[in-house]
């Protein structure tokens, strides 16, 4: 025969001293510690921190240039103005906003990023292929030794 391996008593005793001792409150948490980013993002909190970065760079390439009410190479105001609200990062030598040619310059930069990425997936795939896929040894060596020399 099963014998109960907690009795009746042991399990009188137990719910009783729970409902005498009070728990301990829980601790709140600052909202700034490491801890829940932690646990929020996993281990690499760091990564996820550059991945916005780079997101917000990119969103503001993409954006300033087109809501801005100037253009790249209009002249706006004086040469040399200091930073403001009309010109977040002042005027240059011609009297150019510099905000919105920082932002500019940033989307021909990334532009340019993808065009020269592609191209080098292209080539980098196309030439892999043939490499692996080719029976012949000599395509192997040269695609693999030419690099290293």
């Amino acid at each position: 025969m099963n014998q109960p391996i907690v009795s009746e008593s042991t399990t009188r005793d137990l719910r009783t001293r729970d409902a005498i001792a009070p728990r301990a409150p829980k601790q709140r948490r600052p909202i700034f510690a490491v801890g829940w980013a932690r646990q929020a993002f996993g281990a690499s909190v760091s990564r996820t921190v550059g991945i916005v970065i780079f997101g917000l760079i990119v969103l503001l390439c993409i954006v300033v240039p087109i809501v801005s009410p100037y253009q790249a190479n209009d002249f706006v105001g004086l040469a040399f103005q200091p930073p403001s609200l009309a010109h977040p990062f002042g005027t240059d030598a011609v009297g150019r906003d510099l905000f919105v040619r920082t932002w500019e310059g940033g989307r021909v930069d990334l532009i340019a990023a993808a065009i020269v990425t592609g191209f080098a997936l292209l080539v980098g795939t196309t030439l892999g292929t043939l490499a692996g896929s080719s029976r012949q040894r000599w395509l192997d060596s040269f695609s693999c030794g030419s690099w290293t020399r």
